[in-house]
Formats: C-alpha cells, structure tokens, sequence
C-alpha cells in the first residue's frame, strides 16, 4: 500500500536467497540483463538493484485482477 514492509512482514513477501543469489550473479556477468517479475503483492514497484537487474512487482487486489505492465520484447534485447 505504498510502504516498504517492515521486519515483521518482508520474510512473508521476500525471498533474502533469491535476492543475494541475483545480487551476487549480475554483478558478475554484467554484459547480460535480467528482468524480474513479482506479482501478489499489495503495491506495485520498480527497482534497479543493479544497472543489468530491474525488479517489477504488480499489485494485486482481491477480486479485481489486472495487468501489472506490458513489455516490447523487440526493445528488451
């Protein structure tokens, strides 16, 4: 809902792992990019942890799904 999640509810929502397994990956092999994409979350987002490595989150709102972002594969390469 427009906030980061705190302590108490980021370990329901994010994979630590994940993120430094990425983190550590990319930072290797930066003439490639990867593009992540979360969805089920209350809030929609975007970051660059890494200039190769963008995070898209969708929000979700029960009941009234919808499309979170639309993506031009021709430009992604």
């Amino acid at each position: 809902e427009g906030q980061i999640s705190d302590d108490h509810w980021a370990p329901h929502f994010v994979n630590r792992v994940l993120g430094e397994t990425l983190l550590q990956i990319m930072s290797r092999y930066t003439k490639h990019r990867v593009i992540v994409l979360c969805g089920h979350t209350h809030g929609e987002g975007m970051t660059h942890p890494l200039p190769n490595l963008t995070v898209y989150t969708g929000r979700a709102k029960y009941g009234a799904p919808c499309l979170a972002k639309t993506f031009d594969l021709e430009t992604l390469r």
